[in-house]
C-alpha cells in the first residue's frame, strides 16, 4: 500500500512500513520505519 496519510492510521495492520524520501538528482532514500513490539508479542 502507498499512502500519504499519517502512519498511525494503518501501522497496526502493516507487517513492515517503508518511508520514501525524494532527493536531488532523482535519487530516493528508502528507510524501514521500525515500531516498538506490541505488548504480548513473542520475541522473533
Amino acid at each position: 500500500m502507498i499512502s500519504h496519510h499519517d502512519l498511525s492510521v494503518f501501522e497496526q495492520y502493516a507487517d513492515k512500513v517503508y518511508r520514501f524520501v525524494p532527493l536531488m538528482g532523482g535519487v530516493v532514500e528508502v528507510t524501514e520505519v521500525l515500531k516498538p513490539p506490541r505488548e504480548g508479542d513473542a520475541p522473533a
